[in-house]
């Protein structure tokens, strides 16, 4: 199983995700192609490792390909994609393999040749990089390159000695921006980050806002954050670092501690169901993030759904969804499914790691110092005819949840 992580949160990618980052995928359709249906546009993921961009936020995977759209996936979409030659008959997915799909044939397609296109040559992607198990010391070698060559850029006597560059995000190499000084080689970073995506090391690529003005600090060329305005609610829930819902005074308040802000208003508690007692703009979602399967009364919270969404933090849906945003979900009028039950490039999320389409969920959770619950997949039993809540005899010590056809059982802490 691979962890769902490494795969959604991108941020956590070599280098770390710094100052004025954000990540997601940086085209319109990164590792795929962009194709038109029954007048909707769709991006069609084929590569390993990228998720859905920003423009098409909601994924759905479909046999061995990922489909992204900016609403639903329609449910014939697979018979398209095989016409398109992206799955055969059989249910696998032929694009790997270049006598099956034209798309990867050179002469078929001039967007994977080489010579027109840098992203399917080895040297520039890691993707199609005959070395898949990149040697991780030369990566962290690489990466401590980055970090000296930076390092050492950045003396400065005043702000006009420094400037801001790109960095090597692009390949999983550091952040967005570098702030250096005048002198500094921007060559010689794009030359390590060539260095990091030949030895196959990228791990996700990034999107970036606009760059922070940089400055001379104790004499180190620095970002410097802009000055930011605070919304004058009287308070303001937000999703805590620690996954649960929080009050904070203002909005800044909650930023400052990691949290994402949702509503202009203290967090207030509600019925599941029970929308209208929220007030107008607002619905009553689940504050166990668990989409309802507790089935314990008054443990809704009130959350706005007419909030500009500033944040990029991929999240699954309880509508079986990827949403950029809790923010975005909460817009949606959909409660964030914190344990899993989305499609995902390589199964379906379960907790913190994935499971196959075969295989159901299990989270138990922890009642003693360590990780909030644990997760692990298992096969259905023999006798079950369908998968579903159904195929399992459930006492009131134990739960479970289906999304989309996947099934999450959770068991309490002992």
């Amino acid at each position: 199983m691979k962890q769902w992580i490494a795969l959604v949160a991108v941020a956590a990618i070599a280098g770390g995700c710094t100052d004025d980052k954000k990540y997601t995928a940086p085209d319109d359709c990164p590792g795929g192609d962009v194709i038109e249906y029954e007048s909707e546009s769709y991006c069609i993921v084929v590569e390993e490792g990228f998720l859905c961009p920003r423009d098409y936020p909601d994924g759905q995977q479909v046999e061995d390909v990922l489909v992204c759209a900016d609403g639903e996936v329609p449910d014939d979409i697979d018979d398209e994609l095989r016409k398109r030659g992206y799955l055969e008959e059989n249910g696998n997915n032929p694009n790997n393999n270049p006598n099956n799909n034209p798309n990867n044939n050179p002469n078929n397609n001039p967007n994977n040749n080489p010579n027109n296109n840098p992203n399917n040559n080895p040297n520039n992607n890691p993707n199609n990089n005959p070395n898949n198990n990149p040697n991780p010391d030369v990566c962290v070698e690489i990466e401590d390159e980055r970090e000296a060559l930076l390092a050492a850029g950045r003396d400065c006597a005043v702000d006009a000695d420094c400037k801001v560059i790109g960095d090597q995000c692009g390949v999983g190499l550091g952040g967005c921006w570098a702030h250096v000084n005048q002198a500094f080689e921007e060559e010689d970073l794009q030359a390590l980050g060539r260095a990091y995506s030949e030895a196959g090391c990228t791990r996700g690529v990034c999107d970036c806002a606009e760059p922070w003005e940089t400055a001379c600090v104790d004499n180190q060329c620095t970002g410097v954050e802009p000055e930011r305005p605070c919304n004058d609610a009287d308070a303001w829930c937000a999703l805590a670092p620690n996954g649960g819902y929080s009050t904070y005074d203002t909005e800044c308040d909650a930023i400052d501690d990691g949290a994402e802000p949702l509503s202009a208003r203290a967090c207030e508690q509600c019925d599941l169901g029970d929308d209208e007692s929220c007030g107008p703009a607002a619905f009553c979602g689940d504050n166990d993030r668990a989409c309802g399967a507790f089935n314990q009364p008054n443990r809704g919270i009130c959350l706005n759904n007419d909030l500009r969404c500033d944040a990029t933090n991929p999240v699954c849906g309880c509508d079986g969804r990827l949403h950029t945003s809790a923010c975005e979900a909460h817009n949606a009028g959909v409660s964030v499914s914190a344990f899993g039950g989305c499609a995902i490039p390589d199964g379906w999320q379960c907790g913190e790691s994935s499971c196959s389409d075969t295989e159901y969920c299990t989270i138990a959770f922890n009642d003693t110092p360590g990780p909030e619950y644990f997760q692990n997949c298992n096969a259905y039993p023999d006798d079950c005819a369908e998968p579903g809540c159904d195929c399992f005899d459930g006492n009131e010590f134990e739960w479970c949840l289906e999304i989309n056809g996947h099934v999450i059982r959770f068991f309490p802490g002992g």
